[in-house]
């Protein structure tokens, strides 16, 4: 029993030498107490029943539960936000770049070549990005769907090729992604 006794102390110097700078274990009268300085000169004295602080800092104590409780509040916080990044990143898609060139006209017809250059940013699936030519008012003339598969965390160009009336053609003031959707 004594061993242990002796063991139990061992462990609460050990604890307080964290916030002390010399630990003494000290038998007298047939008990046994550790005693260690702090480091700003507190004397702590720990007896076998329990931690018992006869001069302690008391401000230094109600400080560092202050320190921990921001701490605490400050990782809840962090959590909250790779949690919020994590649900954001599941599913985006996003378009990197769209070029549209006119790569051949006749009378009757104009060809467009559509090159868009997508990134997955999550799990892999099926995308499909829907791509509009409109007129300075901005209504839409003309729609392409470009599809592909993605893998997870990945970017990819997908192109289509488009014939369009020359008439129509005319009219177009530009081209843009408007929608994207994951299946």
């Amino acid at each position: 029993m004594r061993y242990f006794m002796f063991f139990m102390l061992s462990l609460l110097a050990l604890n307080a030498s964290s916030y002390a700078s010399d630990c003494k274990i000290i038998e007298k009268d047939g008990s046994t107490e550790v005693v260690c300085v702090g480091n700003d000169d507190d004397k702590i004295i720990l007896d076998k029943e329990e931690k018992r602080v006869d001069q302690l800092n008391k401000e230094r104590l109600i400080e560092i539960k202050k320190e921990l409780e921001v701490l605490k509040s400050k990782a809840d916080e962090a959590t909250r936000q790779m949690q919020e990044e994590a649900k954001t990143r599941i599913n985006t898609v996003r378009v990197a770049s769209l070029d549209v060139i006119d790569i051949s006209r006749s009378p009757y017809y104009v060809t467009y070549s559509i090159k868009a250059q997508i990134e997955n940013i999550g799990p892999k699936g099926n995308i499909s990005v829907d791509i509009i030519a409109s007129n300075n008012s901005g209504y839409e003339l003309e729609k392409v769907v470009l599809r592909g598969f993605f893998a997870a965390d990945s970017s990819r160009i997908l192109t289509h090729t488009v014939m369009v009336k020359t008439g129509l053609a005319n009219r177009i003031g530009g081209w843009k992604a408007v929608s994207y959707s994951k299946y």
